[in-house]
């Protein structure tokens, strides 16, 4: 259910995609991606360490209903608070510390969207940590695919009015984000209400591990930004526009294969022999090889006829950094059983380091390589980063797999 309802989301978020990439102009989906990339690191960077702590705090407080509802309360005081404050702060700051940037003029109409997004977007993510809390996970899943299809019916509303355009596309990526809040208050406001009285169950400090899963997290967000924010600092609007296009296919394919690692996970975490973890991995291999053959393959075949399908004739030069893309997603999902090994170890630090590995890569790839070659330039520099990435991951988990078990567990 969990990979039905992240699935169906990117299926609606392609077909959205369509109707927006056919209503505005190459330079305002340039500037809708780059405004997209900055909502995405600043609702991620300034709440995920919170949110990642009251995931945990709400899990231990499952048989105390009052004492949830006390840890949720705190949750929402500090996601508006926090909200609130980065959402004025981009606002307030946002055109002077991007006016450096090729486009800096063109981009300044749209930093009132961006505040309002970045505050709903965190508010819909205080949503989804209470269900992971509560280890809803299927529930939370299809709060995501009801997102996608809100604003799927708000640009079929707007198509039938004629009223598709730059502003009503950025006003309805900037509310729609905040639904997964309202639908919680509509259906739980009685529980989140419930000021019992709590049974005082002991709640564990934070652990090592959680703050590496912060650290994971940050990062991952960052490199999957790096590259527009990039294109956005060196070039125009419209080159960012045609390569968020192959970005945003990329992106597609990314999330939907990795909801099939992410599905897979559990069978990892009850093994207790490395030769287990061995066979698990040769396995799940078995199913990720010929799918990232498949999606590869056909993306480098039919890069051409899959941009013109989506974007239309204007973003035919976004066809090359595709196809080197899905060869980057390609490799991911090959390697992604070796995350998951890494993730039943326990040895979280391990993928953090290869997340900031690839922050480095890619950091340095963008400043010597896109400047100069553009969108190709970006697709190559986020193929060879994550390569490498992956590569420390693959290494790692072949090490650790050839110790005694207890000696993985704790090393």
């Amino acid at each position: 259910m969990t990979f039905l309802g992240q699935f169906g989301g990117r299926a609606l978020g392609a077909v959205g995609l369509m109707i927006v990439l056919r209503h505005i102009t190459q330079e305002e989906f340039g500037a809708l991606s780059f405004g997209m990339s900055i909502v995405g690191v600043a609702s991620t960077i300034h709440l995920t360490g919170v949110n990642w702590r009251f995931v945990g705090l709400i899990a231990q407080s499952l048989s105390d209903p009052a004492g949830q509802a006390k840890i949720v309360r705190q949750h929402l005081s500090i996601t508006l608070a926090s909200g609130v404050v980065t959402a004025a702060a981009i606002l307030m700051l946002g055109p002077h510390l991007f006016a450096m940037w090729q486009s800096g003029e063109r981009l300044s109409e749209i930093w009132p969207y961006l505040s309002l997004a970045v505050l709903t977007t965190s508010l819909g993510n205080f949503s989804l940590v209470r269900l992971q809390g509560k280890q809803q996970f299927s529930y939370a899943a299809w709060l995501t695919f009801l997102q996608s299809a809100s604003t799927l019916v708000c640009y079929a509303l707007m198509l039938l009015f004629r009223a598709v355009n730059f502003s009503t596309v950025l006003l309805t990526m900037s509310v729609v984000p905040v639904l997964p809040l309202a639908l919680t208050l509509a259906s739980s406001w009685h529980q989140i209400l419930d000021t019992g009285t709590p049974s005082g169950i002991v709640v564990s400090k934070s652990s090592t591990d959680e703050h590496w899963y912060v650290g994971y997290g940050v990062l991952a967000v960052v490199a999957g930004q790096l590259d527009v924010q990039m294109m956005s600092y060196f070039f125009s609007l419209r080159d960012v526009g045609i390569y968020s296009v192959a970005g945003k296919l990329y992106g597609m394919f990314i999330l939907g294969l990795t909801s099939i690692h992410i599905v897979l996970r559990p069978r990892f975490s009850t093994l207790k022999d490395p030769s287990e973890f061995r066979k698990a991995s040769s396995n799940m291999l078995r199913l990720t090889v010929p799918a990232a053959i498949v999606v590869t393959a056909g993306t480098l075949v039919f890069a051409q006829q899959i941009v013109g399908f989506i974007a239309g004739v204007g973003y035919q030069e976004a066809v090359i950094p595709l196809r080197i893309l899905s060869v980057s997603a390609g490799l991911s999902l090959v390697f992604a059983p070796f995350v998951n090994v890494l993730f039943a170890l326990g040895q979280i630090k391990l993928v953090t380091i290869s997340g900031a590995i690839a922050v480095v890569l890619l950091c340095f790839g963008h400043l010597v390589v896109t400047r100069n070659h553009g969108a190709v330039g970006a697709a190559v520099v986020t193929l060879v980063g994550y390569c490498v990435a992956n590569g420390f991951v693959f290494i790692n988990a072949i090490r650790l797999t050839r110790r005694p078990l207890i000696q993985s567990r704790t090393s």
